[in-house]
């Protein structure tokens, strides 16, 4: 335990310091792991959505919702569209707020 009066252990206390600089977390941890695992948590998603249009992330929540999918489900099915166009396409798909959700993905995980 880091201290009785913070009552949390390092490990905690390492990964909430870095998800204070969130931009940072985003670019360097989670754009590594996508190119990895070709896929994102639904704590990453949000996490991204949240970074871009924090307004956003309700009307997401409630698409994925709608279309009876989580986060990773729809982030598998654009790693495995081929194109560009295809990957915009899927997360077309989903409802709430469309745009933030293909903004947030191309910007975040697509540069180059």
């Amino acid at each position: 335990m880091v201290g009785s009066s913070l009552g949390m252990d390092i490990a905690e206390l390492k990964r909430l310091v870095e998800l204070y600089d969130l931009e940072t977390y985003l670019f360097e941890t989670v754009s590594k792991e996508f190119e990895q695992k070709r896929t994102l948590t639904t704590f990453e998603s949000f996490a991204i959505i949240t970074w871009k249009s924090n307004r956003s992330k309700t009307k997401v929540r409630d698409g994925l919702v709608a279309a009876g999918k989580s986060a990773s489900d729809v982030m598998r099915d654009v790693s495995r569209a081929e194109k560009t166009e295809a990957k915009v396409e899927t997360l077309l798909r989903i409802g709430g707020d469309r745009s933030a959700y293909r903004i947030c993905y191309l910007g975040r995980l697509l540069p180059g």
